[in-house]
């Protein structure tokens, strides 16, 4: 994330490339805490079938 967040500031006299870079964080963001509510779900099912 910090790495987007560095090429959103190299970048900050161009709004396009701000506007591609700032919906990949958000997409990264979101898949992240897809990620992370698949596990949680996976840890309880795990904890529940034990």
């Amino acid at each position: 994330m910090a790495q987007i967040d560095g090429l959103i500031e190299k970048f900050k006299d161009l709004p396009d490339v701000q506007q591609k870079l700032q919906g990949a964080k958000d997409a990264l963001v979101e898949s992240e805490e897809e990620i992370m509510n698949y596990y949680d779900l996976t840890d309880i099912a795990k904890r529940d079938l034990n």
